[in-house]
């Protein structure tokens, strides 16, 4: 253990050098600080040279392999586009189906064929068979996948003689298209 006349030595020393020891102090702490900013960086020295991909990657990516391939459409999805909207792609993105407009003009659209149909049906029912395949005709130019119009569309055409009847089960070979008219709009 230390004596008495040691501590007393090292009180004197102390007293005298107090300063020396605070800036000593200072310096292990500032030291501390800089060793820790350098740590959360994940500074670990000087950058040593990253080797190249083509060192990395050996033959997998020369032209002609399916690596390369790959490679270039990736590259190529990669790249910025011109102008989006010329791409096949803008439909798809800039269409939304629950939109609630998109939903009111469908159910317009829905409504309006109904109500052709329904003139449909009265003229056919009167016997004007020219004005009622017209009117079916926009009618399912309005909705295509209107199905009483479909049938009464058929029975008009064999009412015209337009269309053989046949009892075969395939009658759409058969049934000639309505033209294009105005269309959902997406």
């Amino acid at each position: 253990m230390a004596s008495q006349e040691d501590l007393q030595k090292y009180k004197t020393l102390f007293q005298t050098k107090a300063h020396q020891f605070a800036l000593l102090g200072m310096g292990l702490l500032l030291g501390l600080r800089i060793l820790l900013l350098l740590m959360e960086n994940n500074y670990t020295g000087e950058e040593k040279a990253q080797p190249t991909i083509e060192s990395q990657i050996g033959d997998s990516f020369k032209e002609g392999t399916d690596g390369y391939k790959n490679y270039v459409k990736v590259h190529e999805m990669l790249q910025p586009m011109d102008d989006f909207r010329k791409s096949d792609f803008w439909m798809l993105a800039s269409y939304n189906m629950f939109d609630p407009k998109r939903i009111l003009e469908a159910k317009n659209y829905e409504e309006h064929a109904d109500l052709i149909f329904g003139q449909a049906q009265s003229a056919f029912k009167t016997g004007n068979t020219t004005d009622s395949l017209r009117l079916v005709n926009e009618a399912l130019s309005y909705q295509p996948n209107h199905a009483l119009a479909q049938r009464l569309r058929l029975n008009i055409l064999k009412m015209m003689g337009l269309l053989e009847d046949k009892t075969s089960t395939s009658t759409q070979s058969t049934v000639p298209r309505a033209p294009a008219g105005p269309q959902a709009k997406p």
